[in-house]
C-alpha cells in the first residue's frame, strides 16, 4: 500500500470526526485538529480495523496526552510501520511491493 493511499484514507477517517476540514493537512497535529479523547479512540479504532493493524498503547497515548507532538505525517508513517511489521510477522510483503 502506498503512503498517499495511507494519507488519504487517514484524511477521509478524519474528515469523518470534524466539522472544519480545512484543518486537515499533513503537517497538522493532533492539537491543530483540536481531537478529544473519544474522537481519538474513533480515529484509532477506525484505522485499526481499515488497515487490520494494531497501535501500541503509547501511540494512542502520544494522540491524547501530547497532541502538539503528533503530526498526520508521523500517524501516516506509524502505519506504514506497523503494516510493514505485520508483514515480516506473516511472511508476506504488503501490497505493492515485491521481495528482493
Amino acid at each position: 500500500m502506498k503512503r498517499s493511499e495511507i494519507q488519504q484514507h487517514v484524511f477521509d477517517a478524519i474528515g469523518i470526526i470534524l466539522v472544519d476540514k480545512s484543518k486537515i493537512k499533513e503537517s497538522s497535529s493532533f492539537k491543530d485538529l483540536v481531537l478529544d479523547e473519544d474522537d481519538v479512540n474513533d480515529l484509532y479504532n477506525e484505522l485499526q480495523s481499515h488497515f487490520g493493524i494494531v497501535f501500541k498503547p503509547d501511540h494512542r497515548a502520544q494522540a491524547i496526552n501530547s497532541p502538539h507532538e503528533l503530526t498526520l505525517a508521523r500517524l501516516v508513517t506509524q502505519i506504514l510501520k506497523l503494516i510493514h511489521d505485520k508483514s515480516q510477522r506473516s511472511g508476506t510483503e504488503p501490497k505493492g511491493r515485491t521481495k528482493e
